[in-house]
């Protein structure tokens, strides 16, 4: 279980980071020249969230670390084995069929689009697993 909490964690902490650090960039750039004064609290703000990006490691790594884990449990679903139940939705793409023909008005059907993304993800999980 712990293994599953650091990877969803890690992911989460370089997802999370990274939308807070664009989100406040983007308030002080639509606040103008009021965005840059210390008035405003803005730079107060960036200068707060900013080191967010590379505390306890840097985004890019622990991105690595979730893509580490749902690997491994990727190749322990082709083994056979259980996957932990954090990431057993990945069991459900080993039984995936690809569709059969459909046209490009058939590509408005949501599960059709579901169905697709999910054996894209399979046939990449594939490769690397």
């Amino acid at each position: 279980m712990l293994n599953a909490m650091h990877g969803m964690i890690a992911g989460l902490k370089a997802v999370v980071s990274e939308d807070l650090f664009e989100a406040v960039k983007v308030v002080r750039e639509c606040c103008g020249a009021t965005g840059i004064s210390f008035m405003s609290g803005i730079p107060f703000i960036m200068e707060v969230v900013s080191p967010f990006m590379t505390l306890e490691g840097d985004g890019v790594v622990m991105g690595m670390q979730t893509a580490r884990f749902l690997l491994k449990e990727a190749a322990n679903i082709f083994k056979g084995k259980q996957p932990n139940q954090v990431v057993a939705y990945l069991s459900e793409l080993k039984s995936l069929k690809a569709p059969g023909n459909f046209t490009v008005s058939d590509l408005k059907n949501p599960q059709l689009g579901l169905q697709l993304l999910k054996l894209s993800a399979l046939l990449r999980l594939a490769k690397y697993a």
